[in-house]
């Protein structure tokens, strides 16, 4: 009985040093390739939103509540349409964001986030008083056959302390809304 005990706690040990090891060389191979990853997620986003652009400050591994899934732990994030310049008003901004993403997927170029994580972000619904909105940048394209194929479900949303602001330009409306918690599984 204490043999078998011994055997199944080297293995255990075995086990988490990989895990280890893995988590290890996994934040190295990001921090090596910061700037491509970065670039990638960026590009990404542009070519699937219509006219966005994605700022990122920094990207690093970490859990959140995906373990023993990894996420990409991003810094400062905002997402902006095409005429930020003209109303000034992102979008989304966070702090902090987790995406627990498929590596094998990104490793090959292809992006696949089964769960986003937003911690305190700011949403900004902005609509002008010629009836522009921000939010035309999900509206849908013309979709190619070669994307077609692409169907893959949407992410679990988790949003924690947020700030949902809504201002309506049209009807000269401003709505403020606090969100604590919120979950979505679509």
């Amino acid at each position: 009985m204490k043999r078998v005990i011994k055997i199944s706690l080297r293995i255990m040990a075995i086990l988490i040093a990989l895990l280890i090891l893995a988590f290890a060389g996994l934040s190295y191979y990001v921090k090596q390739h910061k700037q491509k990853f970065v670039s990638f997620l960026e590009s990404e986003t542009e070519n699937r939103l219509n006219g966005a652009s994605l700022h990122i400050g920094d990207i690093s591994i970490g859990f959140k509540s995906s373990f023993p899934l990894v996420a990409l732990t991003v810094d400062s994030i905002y997402l902006r349409d095409s005429l930020w310049s003209r109303h000034h008003h992102d979008l989304v901004s966070a702090n902090r964001v987790y995406a627990t993403v498929d590596f094998w997927q990104l490793l090959r170029g292809k992006l696949y986030i089964q769960r986003l994580d937003l911690d305190k972000p700011d949403i900004y619904f902005y609509t002008d008083s010629l009836g522009y909105s921000n939010t035309s940048v999900f509206k849908k394209r013309t979709i190619y056959r070669k994307d077609s194929s692409d169907n893959q479900p949407y992410p679990v949303v988790e949003i924690t302390n947020a700030r949902f602001t809504i201002d309506e330009g049209i009807k000269h409306k401003f709505f403020g809304f606090r969100i604590h918690e919120l979950d979505c599984d679509i």
